[in-house]
């Protein structure tokens, strides 16, 4: 299991009502993570339930999906949980379209992020996992510009029962 200790914590790269995420290097090989910091104790036992549901999902289903944020590890420290995921150099879709504001963007990498986005999805899907949060800011970029998707906070897990879609004519 992880702790705190075990990563060197470096800029942040975003804040929202969850919490912080922050560049880590993980000190045992060098290699750099971002850390999701989410303050347990602001929150209620909803938005608590919530978070360590988005820690079981993505244990759950990164490893299977080139398409899925990858999950590294997590841990509690101080009424603060720790999710240690996979770090995506491009950023989010959100800022790799506002820095070609004013470009077009090559049909062949809007096809192939389309392509990527549905192979992410379909993944969750077979899984039975809706994402139910999907924007440009949840898309994140590899060095690649590969998709992985992220931010399953409010992603719902469905029953055997439920049916995806149904058509009654």
């Amino acid at each position: 299991m992880s702790r705190r200790i075990d990563y060197d914590f470096g800029d942040q790269l975003g804040r929202g009502s969850f919490g912080v995420v922050y560049m880590v290097t993980r000190r045992s090989d060098a290699r750099c993570c971002v850390c999701k910091e989410i303050a347990l104790t602001k929150m209620s036992k909803r938005a608590r339930e919530e978070a360590n549901q988005e820690v079981s999902l993505l244990r759950r289903v990164s490893s299977g999906s080139d398409y899925i944020v990858q999950y590294m590890g997590s841990f509690l420290e101080d009424d603060h949980l720790h999710i240690i995921m996979e770090f995506c150099e491009r950023g989010d879709l959100s800022q790799f379209l506002k820095a070609r504001e004013t470009q077009l963007v090559e049909e062949q990498v809007v096809w192939k992020f389309v392509i990527q986005i549905a192979l992410g999805l379909r993944w969750l899907h077979r899984n039975r996992i809706l994402h139910r949060d999907i924007k440009t800011l949840n898309v994140f970029l590899t060095s690649n510009n590969d998709v992985r998707l992220g931010d399953l906070g409010v992603a719902k897990i469905l029953s055997e029962q439920t049916n995806f879609a149904n058509t009654f004519v």
